[in-house]
């Protein structure tokens, strides 16, 4: 068997391995994958419609005007939280 002929079956062998790997993503991509109907409409959460408004608190008065005001910290999921009920923080 000479060279080219050697170069034309190997070439031949590598163009039918690509026809068959493009028939196969073709065949992959024409279908549609899963799709869920019920998230067709985004929702959003408190969280996205807080205004956040950075506060540096320099004095214990400063302080004291945050009291009953609901506040939402960057790291509040870091943070232990502990109720404070009846004069003492409670523990458990």
């Amino acid at each position: 068997m000479s060279n080219w002929k050697k170069a034309l079956l190997l070439t031949l062998v590598t163009l039918a391995i690509g026809a068959v790997y493009l028939f196969v993503v073709f065949e992959q991509r024409s279908t549609p994958g899963p799709t869920n109907p019920s998230s067709s409409e985004p929702t959003t959460t408190a969280d996205d419609l807080a205004v956040v408004r950075a506060m540096m608190l320099t004095t214990y008065d400063d302080a004291l005007k945050m009291q009953g005001i609901t506040v939402w910290m960057k790291n509040g999921y870091v943070m232990p939280y502990y109720a404070f009920e009846g004069g003492h923080v409670v523990f458990a």
